[in-house]
């Protein structure tokens, strides 16, 4: 998607129903007649002339394992591997991330006790 966001965009929270889920859309603003819309679960991202709420079918793919969980629940709110090696290259700490390995061992973990489906369970409990 072309386009910067300006300093202070405006969000505006809009919903979208996908199989009876309620998912968060947000609209930002690019330029006085341009929004950015976008899906936090599959990064889906819209160019558009209006703030009001447009059509969409979420493509993510479910997220069953906790590792995968993890690191999706990080990038929705900007925390990305490259961010973190910035900013340890900032505070002057060898630029290493080592996030892929961390990752695979808590999918491991996951696959042998189970906890992806217990997490499943507990949103389910929770209404979530």
């Amino acid at each position: 998607m072309g386009g910067v966001l300006q300093s202070n965009p405006s969000a505006v929270a809009v919903r979208e129903v996908r199989n009876g889920e309620t998912l968060p859309i947000t609209i930002a603003r690019l330029t006085d007649t341009l929004y950015l819309h976008t899906c936090p679960r599959c990064n889906w991202q819209l160019e558009a002339e209006t703030n009001e709420p447009v059509e969409h079918t979420c493509g993510s793919k479910k997220i069953t394992r906790l590792g995968d969980r993890i690191e999706h629940a990080l990038e929705s709110v900007g925390i990305t591997k490259e961010k973190y090696v910035g900013w340890k290259e900032m505070l002057g700490l060898p630029p290493t991330c080592g996030c892929a390995s961390r990752q695979n061992w808590i999918n491991e973990a996951d696959e042998k006790l189970g906890l992806g489906e217990k997490v499943t369970a507990f949103k389910s409990l929770m209404g979530w």
